[in-house]
């Protein structure tokens, strides 16, 4: 029985959960000193001095740099539009212009000693005034984040297609509503954390970080440092967790870099959860009004949404992209012919937008399955029932969708109607009267989703960043024992993604599973690789480690051959051994041709000494994944909680190289999916404090929230050698829709219109109970 398929457990976990594993914070080294980062409490204010004799004088203190003095000498961060983008320093020395923004960094030999030190330091603002929220920065006499820009607006994307007006003329109904999906924290159990160690002999230097893509950082720091890559070094260790958020260079973590380089000693740094939430990037913060066009029957005509991204006050490499993503997959899964879409991108004094899982696509599904459930109440129609009605059929694949992305395969009515009665869809609405009668007011919703992802080839329009590769890398070393070692240039960070690849290589090389040792992290080892993210693993990764163990099989039947006296083309691997075909000779084992690859004793110098082999890949274009989810929800209305009875998730993720960290990444997706449903939300008050910067009140779902989870799986092969589909961000998109429109569908007596999340019980409470009106 081969590896790939099984239910192996991930190669990192007796090691992590023994308490074993080496975060940033856990690497020591001689010489460190630490940092501290003195931050704005203000979210818009002049600088009109910085104070730091006090901080100086401290004890231990090595250091301080403070933005009026040093700004101009450091190097400007990168973005993904750089022509877009006021230019942005790791200290800011002049103007603030978000809550958390760095203005000054204190160096000391401890880091209760910075962190004392930093508080010494006096800063004298100018308050100014404070522009929050998307449609507000579009207003003519709105506050300027950036004044040399003379306006918030960051640009305008205005897609039609097909006849929409048409369409809207046509329709028997249209249905009006307005849309929000909040604002969000990726909250990662591992803070961010940067040590960086200067060696001021040769100019070389390495960085330890929290990131999920060394490679990438690697460039950005060349070119922004002016370092060749030669003497550049990063390296990922354990990464506990990112979701996107770990993507990026901060301008904390360059000023430590920076730091490092000036002093010639070793600074390291460690956020605090504070920081994490006011200064580590957000995500979502989309604002749509949405109308659809059908007719009688509920067929959907066509679709319009106008909507303004939030992108807070500055670009980090994906920032201006993500609503993007929005509009090419606010369709989703369904035949909606004609479209007018269009999105306007703004600045406001908050943190950037970034990647999250899901990111643009989760808000994609979130609006057009609540837009699709209001639109079936308002004429009177079964939402479940509509959605099957415009679902694309099976016999419309290969299908294009209005954005040009083409579907090639799967069954989506036959998922949807699968969740819908594992659900228990029609039990639940036919004992909805006799419950509400004894004051218990349950509901049930469904939704949709269509992953895209992969976001490949590297020169698609989906990967605008210069040093962001779209393809993936794997070296396989095989020693002369015969076992192996997998260098990858993905870098997991718990997906699981280091035991697929060994999976996957085990069963081509036909060795053990436990004769593989998988390396990734460090670009001092690891070929140039794109990392971790955007559900690429298996679908770019996986296939890199697929072409290398080829490879390598290829280059052992040449060896295997030279040993048998016989042409590699007549040699037969099987089972671990090679043998020539039709021939009754003693097999020879892998070992014994690995041993043979290394030292050549009698197959002499017709080979190259060393089995290994290096793949690249880069696919020929994106990859999708799909499914159908299903919640069945308790709201009390008396308190305005929501207990959530059952979720249902039915996904098609291709084939499963592993079935139990597919399972995995879809609990996972599911509970954000749960947290942004009902619990999380990044808020500011008028002045733009952020106000839920600890999880005292930026609330996460817990095991106790989490509901009884019912997961099956469609298998619709994708067009790749494996066969494969993303995962890692499944979960996460319809689950907050799906639970919306099962709470809308337990309050429908009380008339209740959901028009943003969380659904916490105060927000519910006051649906339910609304102010009367005189």
């Amino acid at each position: 029985m081969g590896a790939v398929g099984e239910r192996l457990r991930r190669k990192n976990d007796p090691r992590l959960l023994v308490g074993h594993g080496r975060y940033v914070d856990d690497i020591t080294v001689p010489h460190v000193v630490h940092a501290s980062f003195v931050r704005s409490p203000l979210a818009h204010a002049e600088i009109l001095g910085i104070d730091t004799e006090d901080a100086r004088r401290a004890r231990g203190v090595v250091a301080v740099f403070a933005g009026d003095e040093v700004a101009n000498a450091m190097p400007l961060l990168p973005t993904a539009a750089a022509d877009e983008s006021p230019p942005r320093r790791p200290l800011t020395g002049d103007r603030v212009r978000y809550v958390g923004e760095a203005v000054a960094m204190v160096l000391a030999e401890t880091a209760a000693q910075a962190e004392h030190a930093a508080a010494l330091v006096a800063v004298d603002y100018e308050p100014l005034p404070v522009v929050l929220g998307p449609w507000k920065a579009l207003a003519g006499d709105a506050p300027l984040v950036h004044p040399e820009r003379g306006t918030n607006k960051i640009g305008e994307i205005h897609k039609v297609i097909g006849d929409p007006d048409g369409a809207f003329a046509a329709a028997d109904h249209v249905v009006k509503r307005r849309h929000a999906v909040q604002r969000i924290s990726a909250s990662p159990l591992e803070p961010r954390g940067t040590l960086a160690v200067p060696e001021p002999a040769t100019g070389e230097l390495t960085v330890w970080m929290a990131c999920q893509s060394p490679h990438t950082i690697r460039t950005w720091l060349s070119d922004i440092l002016s370092i060749d890559e030669s003497k550049l070094r990063v390296i990922a260790p354990d990464v506990g967790g990112g979701f996107g958020s770990k993507l990026n260079l901060y301008s904390d973590e360059l000023a430590v870099m920076w730091g490092a380089l000036q002093l010639g000693r070793p600074v390291k740094w460690t956020e605090t959860r504070t920081e994490n939430f006011t200064a580590a990037v957000h995500a979502r913060d989309q604002i749509h009004h949405v109308e659809m066009a059908l007719r009688a029957d509920g067929k959907i005509l066509g679709l319009r949404s106008h909507f303004v991204g939030d992108l807070g006050a500055y670009f980090h490499f994906f920032t201006p992209v993500v609503p993007d993503l929005t509009i090419d997959t606010l369709t989703g899964n369904y035949d909606i012919p004609s479209v007018d879409i269009k999105l306007e991108k703004v600045f406001t004094n908050t943190m950037s937008i970034e990647a999250l899982r899901g990111s643009g696509r989760a808000e994609a599904t979130f609006v057009l399955e609540r837009m699709i459930e209001e639109s079936a109440r308002e004429i009177g129609m079964d939402p479940l029932e509509m959605r099957l009605l415009n679902l694309v059929s099976p016999e419309q694949l290969p299908y294009e969708t209005p954005f040009e992305l083409t579907y090639d395969s799967g069954d989506y009515p036959a998922m949807l109607s699968r969740a819908a009665e594992l659900i228990g869809y029609e039990a639940i609405k036919g004992s909805q009267r006799n419950l509400r009668e004894k004051g218990i007011y349950r509901g049930v919703g469904v939704a949709t989703y269509n992953l895209l992802c992969g976001f490949s080839p590297s020169g698609h329009d989906w990967n605008p960043m210069k040093f962001f590769p779209g393809h993936e890398t794997a070296l396989i070393r095989v020693d002369p024992h015969g076992k192996t070692v997998v260098y990858s240039g993905l870098s997991p960070h718990g997906q699981g993604s280091d035991t697929v690849v060994a999976q996957l290589v085990a069963d081509e090389l036909q060795i053990p599973f436990d004769d593989i040792a998988v390396k990734h992290g460090d670009t001092e080892t690891i070929p140039y690789g794109g990392g971790t993210h955007g559900s690429r693993g298996a679908v770019v990764g996986g296939h890199a480690a697929l072409i290398a163990a080829q490879r390598v099989v290829a280059k052992a039947k040449d060896v295997a051959g030279a040993m048998l006296e016989a042409s590699s083309e007549d040699v037969v691997y099987e089972g671990g051994s090679f043998r020539v075909a039709g021939s009754r000779e003693p097999a020879l084992a892998w070992q014994e041709v690995a041993e043979e690859a290394h030292f050549l004793k009698h197959s002499g110098p017709m080979f190259e000494p060393g089995l290994e082999a290096t793949a690249f890949y880069d696919p020929p274009s994106v990859n999708f994944a799909f499914g159908a989810t299903a919640a069945h929800v308790e709201v009390d209305v008396e308190t305005g909680v929501v207990s959530i009875i059952e979720f249902v998730s039915v996904d098609d993720c291709g084939v499963a190289l592993n079935p139990g960290i597919v399972d995995g990444q879809l609990h996972g997706g599911i509970a954000q999916g749960v947290g942004q449903a009902l619990y999380e939300q990044v808020s500011h008050d008028e002045d733009g404090q952020v106000v839920s910067a600890s999880f005292g009140s930026y609330l996460l779902p817990s095991a106790v929230e989490m509901p009884k989870l019912t997961m099956e799986r469609f298998v619709t092969p994708s067009a790749t050698p494996l066969g494969v589909r993303g995962v890692g961000e499944s979960g996460t998109l319809a689950t907050p829709a799906a639970i919306v429109n099962a709470v809308v569908d337990a309050l429908e007596p009380f008339g209740v219109r959901v028009e943003q999340t969380p659904l916490r019980p105060n927000v519910l409470w006051e649906l339910i109970h609304p102010e009367p009106t005189e």
